[in-house]
């Protein structure tokens, strides 16, 4: 790690430079580093301890829905991170949603740690449903690990990204990261209007508060 995170801290080096290996053992380190926060809080703990156990087991790969995001801040900080339940999610053809009540369900047991080094953020993401994508704007995150589909989104990029401090910039970028029925795979391009919503609030949790 001594030779992959520094570069990344410090905001110096495009993501190109980070090998097969450098991802896979840069995101066995982010969800450990999750994990490890998480705990950290007074809180009930979002991530299920069986996460810890399959990380710990299993040393090629992460719980199966998980999926570790990389992107650089415009400002730089020593320490910050969010933790939250918080997501938005995409309309499919009524056949083939889930209900209003399975997605709180599905909420319930998903997490999003979402913490800063320096420039470098990184993201870990779980949703436990495996019939559903993951919808992220192009152009912004570098995908570090993921088992499932993860849909380039074109319709959020400037009504969610808006921040003026670090903390904002957190809470921003986590709120990027939508879920969607497969049904919408062929939407990619079409800019929708009200098919989206978020599906119940969690009050998220701030660098330990």
């Amino acid at each position: 790690m001594l030779s992959i995170l520094p570069p990344l801290i410090a905001g110096t080096q495009p993501y190109d430079f980070l090998t097969k290996e450098d991802r896979l053992l840069l995101t066995r380190w982010a969800a450990k580093t999750a994990y490890c926060l998480d705990s950290a809080l007074p809180a009930t703990p979002m991530v299920p301890p069986i996460h810890g156990k399959k990380l710990w087991r299993d040393t090629d790969r992460l719980p199966q829905g998980t999926v570790v995001l990389l992107v650089k801040s415009p400002f730089s900080v020593p320490i910050d991170f969010v933790i939250s339940r918080n997501w938005y999610h995409r309309t499919g053809a009524a056949n083939q949603d889930s209900t209003e009540s399975q997605l709180v369900r599905k909420q319930d047991r998903s997490y999003k740690v979402t913490f800063q080094f320096g420039y470098a953020v990184i993201l870990v993401v779980f949703w436990p449903d495996a019939w559903d994508d993951f919808w992220v704007p192009p152009g912004i995150f570098e995908t570090l690990w993921t088992d499932r589909t993860v849909i380039p989104c074109l319709s959020l990029t400037e009504q969610q990204l808006e921040f003026h401090n670090h903390s904002d910039f957190l809470m921003s970028i986590s709120h990027l990261i939508s879920t969607a029925p497969p049904s919408l795979r062929r939407a990619i391009n079409v800019r929708p209007t009200k098919d989206i919503t978020l599906i119940h609030h969690h009050p998220a949790r701030i660098k330990g508060t």
